[in-house]
């Protein structure tokens, strides 16, 4: 199993299990089978249901090429980094750092996929055997990993216990934490029961509602186990959806 790790600028490491060149294989031809579908259905509904000529109408042609030119870029947008394929294979895409990419970095991934499957066949698979991260020319240029859902369900394991069916979370903004700040929570729990030093919790507690711009009377150790608590419930609603 091929490993990243990252350290953050809080001297916690991040260690992310990387997506198999088989697995993504899987999730690409997954998505080409989809993509030849979709070829086909705006075949049958722009060129043969309006009768328009495939060689001479631009119009038809950019129809029924444009869900597929734009089929990877949307679906892992609008999919929290994962396009159908990616997500039968319990694959997602992500920045270096754990956070979730932004539409730049989205669009920086997509606008290399021409050279690297269409003028330069190959090219992909060549440059993700040798990058030694996993990575193809649009990862490395985007900043952004494939890598397996299991790691975000790891973090969770050994947060806290499962949570109940009917939870409500209470402080929303936890959903825009990344895992490295779940990371830090948890290195900042182990030094806290070493030492039983309250200063420590009492730390911790103000730069997370600094972060979170929260005003919660809970006292620090039930607010931390809140925060947590409602980073992981927003995070299974994003591996459920």
């Amino acid at each position: 199993m091929d490993i990243f790790n990252i350290s953050t600028s809080q001297n916690v490491t991040i260690q992310f299990n990387l997506a198999s060149v088989g697995e993504r294989a899987v999730a690409w031809f997954i998505d080409l089978a989809i993509m030849a579908s979709l070829y086909g259905l705006g075949y049958d509904i722009f060129i043969a249901g309006f009768d328009l000529s495939i060689n001479t109408s631009a119009m038809g042609i950019l129809l029924v090429l444009l869900p597929m030119l734009l089929y990877h870029f949307l679906f892992e947008w609008l999919g929290q980094g994962a396009s159908p394929g990616k997500r039968l294979m319990k694959l997602k895409v992500v920045m270096q750092d754990g956070s979730s990419p932004s539409l730049g970095a989205y669009a920086a991934r997509h606008i290399t996929r021409p050279f690297e499957f269409l003028m330069v066949p190959g090219l992909a698979f060549l440059v993700y055997l040798f990058s030694g991260t996993g990575q193809r020319l649009g990862d490395m240029l985007a900043q952004t990993l494939v890598v397996r859902n299991q790691n975000r369900l790891h973090l969770k394991s050994q947060t806290i216990k499962a949570l109940p069916d009917n939870y409500k979370p209470v402080f929303t903004a936890a959903q825009h934490l990344r895992p490295a700040d779940i990371q830090i929570v948890r290195e900042v729990a182990k030094v806290y029961m070493e030492s039983l030093n309250p200063k420590i919790l009492e730390e911790l507690r103000e730069r997370m509602e600094a972060t979170l711009n929260t005003h919660s009377e809970l006292k620090d150790i039930p607010y931390i186990q809140q925060v947590v608590n409602d980073y992981t419930w927003f995070q299974q609603q994003q591996d459920i959806f």
